[in-house]
């Protein structure tokens, strides 16, 4: 694995973005909080390694404990991009 305190950036929807914020996960607060709109009109996460590792975390463990239906189908994407973001960033 790399390095916790390497910088990563993730993209998310606005629809995700707001689900995150929505769910309040204590220790994500400040990084979700530091979303920033890109042209494309996604936002863009940008933090450390440890962090959005804790991010994708507590997104996994609300999808297992979520009824299945749209809610849940979108943390296991966010849970699935935000994975393949860590690991392709380990290559780099």
């Amino acid at each position: 694995m790399g390095d916790e305190a390497q910088v990563i950036s993730f993209e998310l929807t606005k629809p995700q973005l707001a689900l995150l914020k929505k769910l309040d996960f204590p220790t994500s607060q400040d990084l979700l909080a530091s979303a920033v709109a890109t042209e494309r009109g996604w936002f863009e996460l940008t933090g450390t390694r440890l962090e959005l590792e804790s991010l994708v975390g507590w997104v996994a463990g609300e999808a297992n404990h979520s009824r299945a239906g749209p809610k849940q189908d979108t943390l296991m994407e966010i849970a699935d991009e935000l994975e393949a973001s860590l690991a392709g960033a380990a290559w780099r």
